[in-house]
């Protein structure tokens, strides 16, 4: 019987296998973790299980060394904090609902699986389609992302929720701006600076080297109008 307990081990493992570039077995694990939840959530609609495989879970940052071998030539920063997950013992008094785990759950697995892609463009001299793959997979985990604030989460929870949505607007912003899509970029880190503004106070939940990056991003907003004019 699968449990969340046994979704949250893989996906922190997938963390552990990219910490230590072993980019392919993370994405199989990551796959993997996917795969467990759709079977988990299919025997949840169906009755087969009780609500106490549903636990509240807390979530941590995990930076990730830059790949060895670079061969991208991007000059933004790029997010590269993984999330892990642990059963939380001693729940707080705004316990998540079963919902509310599915939810988080899928959105930190897809944002995990899109970190490893993005790293597996950074070491290859990689083509458009593949750049496009990346994006797509930033695009599901930010479609995913938005629909976690309807549900109220315990606010530990939401920090590292507002900390992946930052991480995929200034990762999607760098990926155009490499691909030479300057107005995709612009609208990205646009998106960006709105989110930061909003969520001023979440910000604090990012790494110094976090934060300093996606603030030297937001510079770049102004960049291709100057490149076009000269």
């Amino acid at each position: 019987m699968i449990t969340i307990k046994d979704i949250l081990n893989k996906n922190n493992e997938g963390v552990q296998y990219i910490r230590m570039g072993h980019y392919g077995a993370a994405k199989k694990i990551f796959r993997a973790a996917l795969l467990h939840l759709n079977h988990f959530y299919i025997k949840q609609c169906h009755g087969s299980s009780s609500d106490d495989h549903f636990c509240p879970i807390v979530l941590e940052s995990c930076r990730i060394p830059e790949p060895l071998k670079k061969l991208s030539n991007t000059s933004q920063y790029i997010y590269r904090h993984a999330l892990l997950a642990h059963i939380d013992h001693n729940p707080p008094q705004e316990y998540q609902k079963p919902r509310t785990n599915m939810s988080g759950l899928s959105a930190m697995l897809i944002f995990n699986l899109s970190l490893v892609y993005h790293y597996h463009i950074d070491q290859h001299d990689s083509s458009a389609s593949e750049q496009m793959k990346v994006l797509r997979m930033y695009r599901r985990a930010w479609s995913l992302l938005t629909l976690i604030p309807l549900i109220s989460t315990p606010s530990q929870q939401r920090l590292y929720h507002e900390s992946a949505i930052f991480g995929v607007l200034n990762n999607m912003g760098a990926i155009f701006h490499n691909m030479g899509r300057y107005d995709h970029a612009r609208y990205c880190f646009a998106a960006l600076k709105t989110e930061i503004k909003s969520n001023g106070a979440n910000c604090a939940v990012l790494k110094p080297e976090a934060r300093h990056g996606m603030i030297m991003n937001l510079f770049f907003l102004k960049e291709p109008k100057v490149a076009r004019a000269a």
